[in-house]
């Protein structure tokens, strides 16, 4: 389901449950708005179909993995992408792609003298 978070505003809190953000009205906690965040697309480079031997690559994950608010900004992490909401109307502002990490460098051979 992914992590669940939750960031207040004096007038609105926001509440993020696996893929949906939803804010709430304070103090009566009345429910005003509720959004998906964007479904995962699958990488560009994968073939439609496996060669043999080689497995599929995993599916993206499900859900949110990070959450975090300023007072003109929500933003959620999903996945490999980083996306910023406005508040209060919860419109989608931006979106970036995160480099994919690189794997360490092998140590260079010790001499043996």
């Amino acid at each position: 389901m992914g992590v669940s978070g939750i960031y207040g505003t004096p007038q609105h809190l926001y509440v993020l449950a696996g893929c949906k953000i939803m804010q709430y009205n304070l103090p009566d906690l009345k429910l005003l708005k509720s959004i998906d965040l964007p479904k995962p697309v699958p990488p560009a480079a994968a073939p439609p179909g496996q060669v043999q031997g080689h497995k599929p690559p995993p599916p993206p994950m499900a859900g949110a993995q990070a959450f975090w608010g300023s007072n003109k900004a929500l933003y959620v992490l999903a996945g490999p992408m980083l996306y910023q909401y406005s508040l209060p109307d919860l419109t989608l502002k931006n979106k970036v792609e995160l480099p994919k990490p690189k794997p360490p460098k092998p140590a260079p051979p010790k001499a043996d003298f």
